[in-house]
């Protein structure tokens, strides 16, 4: 659920409900399961279900457990530079990390962003130009770089495939 929503924003009012199954032999708890949640915060309604397949689904049955496209792009295009801890950088000429993974693309191509999210910067920034970081769940964040120009504001909810952030 932590892709639905921003647990951190939970207020006083909101309400949660949970089913669970419990499996008893000689009136001792032998094995639980948690078979789905409800919660409703700011009067929407978000559910995890759990299918006879193990994983969890929302009330449409789309899948909870979410990846990450492997490009920011709707075609791959190749890389330019890798991540790398030591890289020599090419303008500087100093031993520096680089921290990121830049592509060799045409300019005016179209970003996407690689998993839904929310957008938590959008702006200019010295050498990183216009760029763009979007918050997925609790532990991801990506960050979009070197962009032309934006698409979204901070605040803004992004999808996977159906979102461009931006122009190379």
């Amino acid at each position: 659920m932590q892709w639905q929503m921003d647990f951190r924003k939970l207020k006083k009012g909101d309400e949660f409900s949970v089913l669970m199954s419990r499996e008893m032999l000689d009136g001792k708890r032998e094995q639980s399961q948690l078979l789905g949640v409800r919660m409703r915060s700011d009067g929407k309604d978000y559910y995890a279900i759990r299918a006879a397949d193990g994983k969890f689904y929302d009330r449409n049955g789309v899948g909870l457990a979410k990846g990450f496209l492997r490009f920011p792009t709707a075609k791959q295009f190749r890389i330019s530079s890798n991540f790398n801890p030591r890289r020599l950088n090419p303008v500087t000429g100093r031993v520096a990390p680089h921290r990121g993974v830049d592509f060799a693309m045409p300019q005016g191509t179209p970003v996407l962003s690689v998993g839904d999210g929310e957008v938590v910067v959008a702006k200019r920034s010295g050498a990183a130009g216009y760029y763009i970081a979007i918050r997925h769940g609790r532990t991801y964040t990506t960050r979009y770089m070197h962009l032309r120009k934006l698409l979204v504001k901070p605040g803004a909810k992004s999808e996977t495939w159906r979102s461009y952030c931006a122009f190379w």
